[in-house]
C-alpha cells in the first residue's frame, strides 16, 4: 500500500510513484493523484500529501498548476491562497510584481485610474499636498505654479494678482495701482498717492505742493 503522497496506479503493483507537478495524495492506498485545487500548487519535487498555497503577492487562478504565478503591475494580493489579485485602488499603485500592497504616490503627483503602474505628475497650475490624490487641485486665486510635480502654489508677490484658479503666472499691477502678497486683484492709489510703473506693491506720497486723483500715475 503507498503512503500519502505516492500512488499506484496498478501498472506495477510493487512500486508507488511520485504524483506529477500540480497534484497530491493526502491518503494511503491510492490508485491515482487529485489535482491541486486553485490557490494552490505543486512543484512535483517530492512526495506531495497535500499541495502549497500561493504565498502573498502570487496567485493561482486555475488548479492542476506547478507553480503560482505574481500579480501583475498595478495589482497586489496580500492574503494566502490567492485566486486572483486586487487592483490598487485610485490614489494608490504598484510599480512591480509580486506586490502585497498598493503604494501611496509621492507627494505633486496623482492616480486618477484603477489598476496603476505609476502615478502622474501634477500640471503647472495644480498640486496635490498630500499622497493619495485621484487628482490634483487647482492653485487657489492670488496664488500660482509653474512647474509640474509639486505639492504647493506659491503667493503673488506684491506687485502683482492673479484673479484666478489654476494659474501658472501672476499678473503685473499697471501704473497708478498697487497689491500686497497674495493678492486676487490689485487696488488703486488714493488721492495724494501715485504709483508710476507697473508692479508696485505701494503707493507713494506726492511731494509737497502737488497733488493727484485717484490711480494716478503721477502728480501735478
Amino acid at each position: 500500500e503507498c503512503p500519502p503522497g505516492r500512488y499506484n496506479d496498478g501498472a506495477d503493483k510493487s512500486e508507488c510513484q511520485l504524483c506529477p507537478s500540480g497534484k497530491y495524495v493526502d491518503s494511503s492506498g491510492r490508485y491515482g493523484c487529485v489535482q491541486c485545487p486553485a490557490g494552490t500548487y505543486n512543484d512535483g519535487g517530492g512526495p506531495a500529501k497535500a499541495c502549497t498555497s500561493c504565498a502573498p503577492g502570487t496567485y493561482n487562478d486555475e488548479g492542476g498548476k506547478s507553480s503560482c504565478f505574481a500579480c501583475e503591475a498595478g495589482k497586489y494580493s496580500k492574503t494566502i491562497g490567492a485566486t486572483q489579485c486586487t487592483s490598487c485602488a485610485k490614489g494608490s499603485y504598484t510599480a512591480s510584481t509580486g506586490q502585497v500592497a498598493c503604494t501611496t504616490p509621492p507627494n505633486g503627483t496623482y492616480v486618477q485610474a484603477t489598476g496603476a503602474s505609476a502615478s502622474l505628475p501634477c500640471p503647472a497650475g495644480k498640486y496635490c499636498a498630500a499622497g493619495a490624490c485621484e487628482s490634483c487641485t487647482s492653485c487657489p486665486a492670488g496664488t500660482y505654479q509653474d512647474k509640474t510635480g509639486q505639492s504647493a502654489c506659491l503667493p503673488c508677490p506684491a506687485g502683482k494678482n492673479q484673479p484666478s484658479l489654476g494659474a501658472t503666472t501672476c499678473y503685473s499691477c499697471g501704473e497708478g495701482q498697487f497689491s500686497h502678497n497674495r493678492s486676487t486683484t490689485c487696488l488703486y492709489c488714493a488721492a495724494g498717492l501715485y504709483s508710476a510703473g507697473s508692479g508696485n506693491e505701494k503707493c507713494l506720497d506726492c511731494p509737497a505742493g502737488k497733488f493727484s486723483d485717484g490711480g494716478s500715475s503721477g502728480c501735478t
